[in-house]
């Protein structure tokens, strides 16, 4: 059997046409705060390569051993799954600024 006849969705573009989809960048989803661990030195990379596609991050920062961005949960997805710097991408999901001490610490866990 032909191929044309076995997968008839590859009839207009020939048999041979190889079919990649591009990741979609807009992001409709709140903007959650998220944070892209790498090794000493890679933090312009990283950054560099958040911003750029597949990932689409926005408000990209470099940090000390790493790189703060944002974007949806789509975003964040991506940057698992297409970052070849970072090492860990985390999701900031509280904050405390009186945190001084371990006492503090647990009652700000133990509040949220």
């Amino acid at each position: 059997r032909p191929l044309v006849q076995l997968f008839p969705r590859f009839t207009s573009r020939g048999a041979n046409a190889v079919c990649a989809r591009q990741p979609r960048v807009d992001s409709f989803e709140e903007h959650e705060p998220f944070f892209a661990s790498c090794l000493s030195g890679l933090e312009p990379l990283l950054a560099a390569e958040l911003s750029r596609l597949p990932i689409g991050a926005t408000d990209v920062r470099e940090g000390r051993l790493g790189v703060h961005f944002g974007g949806g949960k789509d975003v964040g997805a991506r940057a698992v799954l297409w970052s070849r710097c970072a090492m860990r991408v985390m999701e900031l999901l509280h904050s405390e600024d009186e945190v001084h001490d371990q006492p503090a610490l647990y009652d700000a866990v133990v509040r949220a």
